[in-house]
Parts: structure tokens; sequence; C-alpha cells
């Protein structure tokens, strides 16, 4: 059970940030998170799909919440390709 929600987590991380025409193309995105924590668990799913490690970046702060922008070399630049 603790296995099936961990990888429900980090399809539904990862879908907010990778490319939608193909999902082994590099990371360039930017997402608004409420907490800073669900910024890390999109690092985690980045690294969990494409075993590249992403640069993340607070672009902004406001009374809403954080937005992160994600880059990473994507899956096919990666040693898992």
């Amino acid at each position: 059970m603790i296995e099936a929600i961990f990888y429900i987590v980090m399809d539904r991380a990862f879908e907010m940030v990778r490319n939608q025409d193909d999902w082994k193309a590099p990371i360039d995105a930017h997402v608004d998170v409420e907490d800073i924590n669900d910024g890390q668990i999109i690092a985690m799913a980045i690294e969990f799909y494409t075993a590249t490690r992403p640069i993340v970046r607070m672009v902004e702060r406001d009374e809403n919440g954080f937005r992160l922008s994600f880059e990473a070399a994507g899956y096919r630049a990666g040693p898992a390709a």
C-alpha cells in the first residue's frame, strides 16, 4: 500500500514539470506551490523519473505561497538513458 502511494505521489508531481510531448526531454518549468515542501517532492519526482538532479530556484514568494523554477537535463541526457 505504501509503495502504491509513493508511485501516485511521484507521478502527480512529475506531471507538473515534465514536457507534455516528450517526458524524456529536458525540464524547464515554473510551478506555484503553497508549501515549500511540495517543491522537494517535485524535485524527488524529477530524480526518480529522469535519474538527473534538478536545479530548483525560488522565483517568487507571496502570501499565497511560492513560485519555483525547476531545470533538469531530462531522462534522455541522464545516466539511465
